[in-house]
């Protein structure tokens, strides 16, 4: 990523074309949502050891994913708010079976949003 991204809607659609191999998709998923099933109990049972575990959980599957599977690194360092917003967003459309209209649209700039 060369130049400067200035709206979060030229992120997401960055983001759409760094996670088009669904493999990914689904690592990215299941991290996700371990971390915040992780973040939820932490408070519930007023415990701190979800805590690092979900931090591990938001980002080591992205990792492996980005690695052996999209082979393309993992540029979350620029915008990270967004990146962790995109990939929440990514486990929304998967949980409402809108994940595969969303990725397999061609045409990213009329691609459906949340």
């Amino acid at each position: 990523m060369n130049e400067r991204i200035t709206t979060y809607r030229e992120y997401w659609i960055y983001h759409i074309g760094q996670h088009s191999k669904p493999g990914n998709r689904v690592l990215h998923d299941l991290g996700s949502a371990s971390a915040v099933i992780l973040l939820t109990l932490a408070p519930v049972f007023q415990i701190w050891w979800p805590i690092p575990l979900a931090i591990a959980c938001a980002f080591v599957p992205g990792m492996i994913g980005h690695v052996l599977i999209e082979h393309s690194p993992r540029e979350n360092q620029h915008y990270p708010l967004w990146a962790i917003a995109s990939d929440l967003r990514m486990l929304v459309l998967f949980l409402r079976g809108r994940a595969a209209r969303e990725f397999g649209c061609a045409d990213f700039d009329k691609s459906t949003s949340l």
